[in-house]
């Protein structure tokens, strides 16, 4: 019989309360986009991890939503207008 891990509701469905704790021995894909996988600690180096763990996320986060941006800036000078004007050569032949 397989482990039955632990779950907190991000996303609450009918009977389920968002913070809830929840337990499945395998997730169903359906949920999974509901739910986090519950993580527990007991002392102070643990919260200490976690909380170096959570700065080094949001850290390549950060720097990967500057990369998108950067490409997106990069790229808005190079677009084609959906409606050119007269002197465009986008759509002439």
């Amino acid at each position: 019989m397989a482990e039955k891990k632990k779950y907190v509701v991000n996303i609450p469905w009918s009977g389920v309360k968002k913070g809830q704790v929840v337990e499945f021995e395998e997730l169903h894909p359906a949920l999974k986009a509901n739910v986090s996988p519950y993580v527990e600690f007991d002392s102070s180096e643990d919260e200490e991890k976690a909380k170096s763990v959570a700065e080094q996320i949001i850290a390549e986060a950060k720097a990967e939503a500057e990369k998108i941006l950067a490409n997106a800036k990069a790229e808005a000078g190079k677009l084609t207008p959906a409606t050119p004007d007269s002197k465009s050569t986008a759509t002439k032949k």
